[in-house]
Parts: structure tokens; sequence; C-alpha cells
């Protein structure tokens, strides 16, 4: 999975996910620009907020990232 992230942590944001084969079309489509990150692997599929609430959960745990 990859999810295309612009705006992350604005009320603005806007999360696209998709795969590699497609991510770029969808991008084009919904007109994501700058500022965005790229997230690669099963993170993807959570957007950001999978993403934050992944490195909070390592954090309670006291997993080194």
């Amino acid at each position: 999975p990859v999810a295309a992230i612009q705006n992350a942590s604005l009320p603005n944001q806007q999360t696209i996910v998709g795969t590699v084969a497609d991510i770029a079309e969808k991008i084009k489509i919904s007109g994501t620009g700058s500022p965005a990150v790229i997230v690669l692997g099963e993170v993807a599929r959570y957007g950001i907020s999978g993403l934050l609430n992944g490195i909070i959960l390592e954090k309670e745990q006291k997993i080194p990232l």
C-alpha cells in the first residue's frame, strides 16, 4: 500500500491511498499537491492517523523506534 498525505495534521488534510501501480493516477485525479508526504508499506492503509497511533503505541510500550 501507498498513501499520499497532503497537509498532514491540518484541517484540510487529504489522504489518498492506493498501490504503487495506481497511486500516481489517483493523486492526479484527486488534485493532491504539495506539501505532501508519501508513505509506503502497511501503515499506509491507515493514513497519518495510523502512523501517529503506531508511534504513540510504540512509545507507550517503550519499544525503540
